[in-house]
C-alpha cells in the first residue's frame, strides 16, 4: 500500500474528497436552516394576510351597513315628510321632524 509521501496525488484527492464531503454538508445544514427560517416566514406572511383579509371584510361589512343605514335614515325622512304633509290641513301645529 502506497503512502502519501509516495504518491501524492493520492492524498490530494483524499484531501480534496474530505474538503468535498465537508462542504457538502455545510452545503446541507445551510439550506436546513434556509428552508426552516423560509417557513417561518412563510408562516408570518399567511397570518399577515388573514389579518388584512379579514379586517377588508369587515370594512366591507361596516361600509354596507353605513350604506344601508343611511338609506333607511333617508327612507324615515321621506315617509315623516309624508305624514306630516298629510296632517298640513289641521289645524295642530306641525311637529318637529325627529332626529
Amino acid at each position: 500500500m502506497e503512502d502519501n509521501v509516495t504518491n501524492p496525488e493520492k492524498g490530494a484527492f483524499e484531501k480534496i474528497s474530505e474538503t468535498a464531503e465537508n462542504l457538502k454538508e455545510k452545503a446541507g445544514e445551510t439550506w436546513d436552516k434556509v428552508e426552516d427560517k423560509a417557513e417561518d416566514l412563510l408562516g408570518e406572511v399567511k397570518a399577515k394576510t388573514e389579518e388584512l383579509i379579514n379586517k377588508a371584510k369587515s370594512s366591507e361589512f361596516a361600509q354596507g351597513a353605513k350604506e344601508k343605514l343611511d338609506n333607511l335614515a333617508e327612507g324615515t325622512k321621506s315617509l315623516w315628510g309624508k305624514i306630516t304633509d298629510k296632517f298640513d290641513g289641521d289645524d295642530e301645529e306641525k311637529t318637529e321632524t325627529p332626529a
